[in-house]
């Protein structure tokens, strides 16, 4: 089976990205809310053992700077700082916004929650914190499909929300590669 264009696994995480952040509309009725952002699971990233031969510096306008780490050194696949192919996946990072247009990360992952059940774009799980080298971010996994999914890192920094997207086969993810990029994350 061909492998997808780098451009259309782009597009189809910049799109998951912006949709699931934003779109949709709400769905359900306030009765099927999330349950308190607060009362989400916190999670510690943990450590990979993974070594990541490319170290790329990455601008996010109007987000900070950052740094992260990257897998893709083989043949067929392609890095740069806003994202990566490699044969587990892709991962890319968008900056969402100021926080006072889009509302935060909580806000963000509340959002995707109250939209509630969407046949196109369903979570797989509640949404939860992660604590890692970014700071805490808030995870969430979404459906894209029967065979693919996007989970999502948002994290605030300086007044702004930067997303961090894994697009991936869930019977072939390399989550400890993703926890290694994740580790090796860092604000410039």
């Amino acid at each position: 089976m061909p492998r997808p264009s780098r451009t259309a696994l782009a597009f189809v995480v910049a799109l998951g990205l912006v949709a699931g952040g934003f779109g949709g509309g709400w769905f359900a009725a306030r009765a099927t809310r999330s349950p308190d952002p607060l009362a989400w699971a916190t999670l510690t990233l943990p450590s990979s053992g993974v070594e990541l031969p490319q170290r790329f510096d990455g601008s996010a306008d109007p987000c900070p700077d950052y740094a992260i780490s990257s897998p893709a050194t083989s043949p067929g696949t392609t890095a740069d700082a806003r994202g990566f192919v490699w044969a587990h996946g892709s991962m890319h990072v968008l900056c969402q916004g100021a926080t006072s247009v889009v509302g935060g990360a909580d806000a963000l992952a509340d959002l995707r929650v109250d939209q509630g059940p969407d046949a196109d774009k369903p979570l797989t799980q509640q949404p939860v914190r992660v604590q890692g080298p970014f700071g805490t971010a808030v995870r969430l996994d979404t459906a894209l499909g029967e065979d693919q999914v996007l989970s999502e890192w948002f994290v605030e920094r300086d007044g702004t929300v930067l997303a961090i997207g894994y697009l991936h086969d869930p019977a072939t993810a390399d989550w400890p590669t993703v926890d290694a990029v994740l580790g090796s994350f860092a604000w410039r």
